[in-house]
């Protein structure tokens, strides 16, 4: 009975054993084949056919990946997924075909057929099937073998992922500095950005500067925007509140395009919300972290730097000290300091000033004039323009704790038709005033 047992035993061992090697006869890993072999930068096409009869195909044209037959973007990580995972990918095992069924692998008719072009014409094809038992690898069929092999699992899982994954999750397509205004229609209220330069910004109502910081924040935040799911043409069945948006947003390019944006309702989780960009039947939803972002408060983007200019225009800077009728001028010749005379400067002090100029910040702005005394007057040369700076008495020192005090001075701005008051930090005072005794000590 023990010898009958014994032979039982072994006989379901054998069986579940030649089984298990039926479905899954791979040699071991010395059998590895290099499958495929190209530059991930040659890859122009890749066409994706599922066993249901959706095609994902997604082309490169000009410089950047679509959705063919769509006027969308492609999503480039799935673009850069498939170029990195098998310009170089090794089998790891291969799988006997004699008297094999191709089903039992998943490369029958429930497989993914994948079809890649490259820049030079070659076209390479293999069909995409199961996983393996352990999970770890998936079976690949490359065309028109007839082998099949194992590789890894990474090469191949993402093919079967939904269709919005393989879409461009940006959905708003734009240079930053290619933006030449914009305007934003938030809780009733209308504000209007105008790019004045490459790196200056006004808003025209209330007409003011604006901190070009600000101005590319908020860009930023529209640009960043990226889908986390989508409500097709034929899906929706409501306007959600796209009708009657939260928010709207007009950018006017540099090409004379522009992109309008519309936010509808909050989504029940509150956590996103719906968006729609005009002439694109999507609907996206994405999250609502930067609605805050157009919560304009005029004031707070106030350019603070009122001479309003970088370090490295300044070319010139004459000051007066009014009380004590003494002058001193710099002129920047070459990329050297020198003084009106032509002497060149030797010490720091034309660095520290034109320093502590370009970078003046206001602390406060103010209503009107209260420079009391001018203790100074400069001019600020920027190639053939001025901008001039008037110093006035002190202000009231700026306390950050009980034993550290700022000092503070009022000044004005003025230039072409701005005129801006201001409490400013005292150090531009104390380097003005240093420039004119580094001048008498020269003399």
């Amino acid at each position: 009975m023990k010898e009958f047992r014994g032979t039982l035993i072994a006989l379901v061992l054998f069986l579940a054993v030649g089984i298990f090697s039926f479905r899954t006869p791979e040699k071991e890993a010395g059998d590895e084949k290099q499958i495929f072999s190209f530059e991930k930068h040659e890859v122009s096409a890749a066409k994706i056919t599922r066993p249901d009869g959706e095609v994902i195909e997604m082309i490169e044209r000009d410089g950047k990946w679509w959705l063919e037959g769509t006027e969308r973007e492609a999503n480039i990580t799935m673009v850069n997924r498939i170029r990195h995972q098998l310009h170089d990918l090794e089998a790891r095992s291969k799988v006997t075909m004699e008297d094999r069924n191709p089903e039992l692998y998943g490369l029958g008719q429930k497989a993914i057929r994948v079809e890649l072009r490259l820049n030079s014409g070659k076209e390479i094809a293999f069909l995409a099937g199961d996983p393996n038992p352990t999970g770890v690898s998936y079976y690949i069929q490359p065309l028109p073998e007839k082998t099949i092999y194992t590789v890894k699992k990474s090469a191949l899982d993402y093919y079967s992922a939904p269709f919005d994954q393989f879409r461009a999750q940006h959905f708003i397509t734009m240079d930053t500095n290619a933006v030449r205004s914009f305007q934003v229609w938030k809780n009733e209220q209308h504000f209007q950005f105008q790019r004045m330069d490459e790196d200056r910004w006004a808003l025209t109502s209330p007409e003011m500067r604006v901190s070009k910081d600000a101005m590319r924040k908020m860009i930023g935040r529209v640009i960043a925007l990226k889908a986390s799911d989508y409500v097709d043409e034929d899906e929706q069945t409501e306007d959600y509140g796209l009708e009657n948006p939260q928010l709207r947003l007009h950018f006017q390019l540099e090409n004379d395009s522009s992109i309008k944006l519309r936010v509808g309702n909050r989504t029940p989780d509150d956590n996103f919300s719906y968006f729609q960009v005009e002439g694109d039947s999507l609907i996206y939803v994405a999250k609502n972290g930067m609605l805050e972002e157009f919560d304009i408060k005029p004031t707070e983007l106030r350019n603070r730097a009122i001479l309003d200019l970088q370090n490295s225009e300044i070319t010139a800077v004459s000051v007066i000290l009014k009380e004590r009728a003494e002058q001193a001028g710099i002129v920047l010749i070459g990329e050297q300091w020198s003084w009106e005379n032509e002497a060149v400067i030797s010490g720091s002090t034309p660095t520290r000033l034109v320093t502590a100029l370009g970078g003046l910040k206001a602390v406060e702005f103010l209503d009107e004039n209260k420079l009391g005394t001018i203790r100074a007057e400069v001019t600020i040369g920027i190639g053939a323009e001025e901008r001039k700076l008037l110093i006035g008495d002190p202000a009231p020192m700026k306390v950050l704790g009980e034993d550290q005090k700022i000092p503070q001075r009022y000044v004005q701005v003025t230039y072409g038709d701005v005129e801006e008051n201001a409490i400013v930090d005292d150090y531009v005072w104390s380097v003005v005033q240093d420039l004119v005794q580094e001048w008498k000590k020269s003399k």
